[in-house]
This record gives C-alpha cells, structure tokens and sequence, in this order.
C-alpha cells in the first residue's frame, strides 16, 4: 500500500468527510502537471486535528502543527521514512466549502485506487480564490480545464460562488487556443481521464527521484544533514521556521536513535 493511500484510509477510518484537491484532481479532468505533495480538504475542526487526528499519523508521519489562514486551517503530514508530504487543508465552513463538500464524488484512481474527488467545477473556483486569480500556475489550470471540459456546468461558477475579482463569467470568451495547444489537448481528450492520472502519478514520482538523484551528486551528508537537503529541494514552501521545526525534530530523533532517516524510493512505478 502506497503512504498516500495510507494517509486517506486513516482519514476514512477516523470518520471524517474528504476530498482530493490540487494537481492530483486536476489529473483527472484536464492537463496533468508535476507535483510533489497531494491536497486533502477535510470536514474538520482545529480541535479534531489535535484528537483523534494527530494521535492517529503521529507513529508514522511528522504532524505539522497548523497555520491560521484566516477563513481555513492548513495542517501536514509527512511520512517519516518515505517523505510523502499530505497538505490538509479544513476548519472551512461558508456556503461554497459545504457546497463543495456535498458535490465531491467517488473516482477510480489508477494509482490510489477509490478516492473522493471534488467536483470540476469547485477545482476551478478553489484555484481562482487561493491565488486571488493572480497566480499564473493556477490560471493556467484553470485555463487548461476551460479548453477540456466540454460540460463545465457555467450556471454553477456564475452563481456568486466566486468573489468578484476571480468571477468566471469572462473566461469562457477569453480563453486563446493556438494550433499546436489545440493539439496538444486533442490528445489529452483521446487518452482520457485513467491515462492522465497515470501520467500525473509518473510525474509525481519522478519529482522525488530527480532530487535523490541532486543528493547523490553533493558531498556525503549525515541522515538530518540529507533530510535538510531533500525537504529543501522537495517542499521550498517549508523554508524558514517551519522547516527549522521539522529539523528539530528530526535531529532530535536521530541522536536518540527513533529515527534512522529517510529510504531512497523505488525505481519502479507504483
């Protein structure tokens, strides 16, 4: 069993409804980009992260604590062997959060096997209001499940669900196609959804052995000198005092003999 499919089936068995976000939804409705980590939204409250949450990961994965955004809470879990990162995102609870909870759906993962998606049209509006419809690599998300869904329930976006600044209504006229795009996405729809989240998996994967393969051409390192270094180059978003917590920890359990660092992933696919 894959860590990340570990980490969803804990989910499953502390009772908690949830839902695939992020790049690893996006796989399964558009076109398919390298990512590092996978993005769970859970029903949940602060209080449900500390119990039964945190005792349930804490054997096996380092439970970040969480960051207040204001309007959601944004937790993490990574795997203390493999360095599978989880993002958890929950504490959420307007209109559009419940609604897009209601309207998440079960899905056949290649990969993962039975998982909770949320639906394409809230993967829309969750990418314009995280990047405030200023992020580039969100817009072209965006963008790409535009040009590929053909069934994008529009009445859906332009209910007021969006804030005025990310509203969709424009997108569906501004939207250019040059040939070798339309190709390109031509292709995508040929090969469809299964062959996708494939090609997402194998990127995913790659990602991690691209940067064991960085560590193998540094100097010789100790196991928390190795761990700084991949975490480094895996999740930049850690830099600063979130990744010094981790390392403390790590360093922590490394000199008391608990933790023995993390183990090189396999050459073949999952």
């Amino acid at each position: 069993m894959s860590v990340e499919r570990d980490a969803l089936d804990r989910i499953d068995a502390l009772g908690l409804p949830w839902y695939v976000t992020g790049s690893w939804a996006l796989a399964a409705y558009a076109e398919p980009r390298m990512t590092r980590d996978i993005d769970v939204v859970l029903d949940a409250t602060r209080a449900d992260y500390e119990s039964p949450l945190r005792p349930a990961f804490e054997a096996d994965f380092l439970v970040n604590d969480p960051i207040d955004l204001g309007s959601r809470w944004m937790g993490g879990l990574i795997h203390r062997t493999e360095l599978v990162r989880v993002d958890l995102m929950f504490g959420r609870s307007d209109t559009w959060s419940r609604s897009a909870m209601a309207r998440r759906h079960r899905l056949e993962h290649p990969t993962l096997g039975p998982i909770w998606v949320i639906s394409v049209e809230d993967l829309v509006v969750a990418k314009l209001e995280w990047s405030e419809g200023t992020s580039e690599l969100q817009l072209r998300d965006v963008r790409s499940i535009v040009r590929l869904v053909d069934d994008l329930d529009w009445a859906y976006l332009d209910r007021g669900t969006l804030r005025p600044s990310a509203s969709v209504t424009d997108w569906r006229r501004s939207v250019a196609v040059d040939q070798g795009q339309a190709r390109f996405d031509e292709r995508l729809r040929e090969v469809g959804p299964d062959a996708r989240m494939r090609i997402h998996a194998q990127m995913y994967r790659d990602a991690f052995l691209y940067v064991w393969a960085q560590a193998d051409r540094a100097a010789p390192m100790t196991e928390p000198e190795l761990a700084r270094f991949l975490l480094r180059r895996l999740y930049p978003d850690l830099e600063g005092a979130r990744l010094d917590a981790i390392m403390t920890r790590l360093e922590a359990e490394w000199h008391a003999g608990t933790w023995t660092g993390f183990v090189r992933p396999s050459q073949e696919a999952r």
